[in-house]
Parts: structure tokens; sequence; C-alpha cells
């Protein structure tokens, strides 16, 4: 597991009390609304010391981010990263 996945996770965990895996989404298995998104963005944001555009996560994780996987977070926020 790499450095991006574990903050993810570690961050998700903190808007879950539900078991938090790569393939659970974010609305329907975990019961993140769209404030608790936001603030999951903000917190990857400020752990990992970057900006990430709202238009690259519509473009990464569709229209409705709280739809997507915890996977496709890493995958979104690792390409973010290490650009």
């Amino acid at each position: 597991m790499n450095h991006v996945e574990k903050l993810t996770k570690k961050a998700v965990q903190k808007f879950t009390n539900e078991r938090v895996s790569v393939h659970s989404e974010l609305e329907s298995n975990l019961g993140l609304d769209s404030l608790d998104t936001i603030e999951l963005l903000m917190e990857l944001e400020h752990q990992l010391n970057i900006q990430i555009p709202d238009n690259y996560l519509h473009e990464r994780l569709g229209s409705d981010w709280k739809k997507a996987t915890v996977q496709q977070w890493i995958e979104a926020v690792s390409e973010k990263h290490y650009q």
C-alpha cells in the first residue's frame, strides 16, 4: 500500500463507521454525503499539500463524486500528487 492509498483510506475512515475497502462506494457503502466528499477533498489536499481542481475530479470521477469508489479516489489523488 502506497502513501497516497494509506492517507486516502485514513481520510475516508474519518467520515464513516463502516469498514473502508478500495471497492467501497463513498455514498452507497460508506454513507458519505456531498458535504463529506468536499471535506474529504479538502483533507486530502491539506495532507498531501496539493490542489485538486473541481474540474479535474469531474473528469476523473464523473459529475457525482460521492458515487465513486475509494479506489477511484486513490487513483485520482495519486495522479495529481505525483504530477
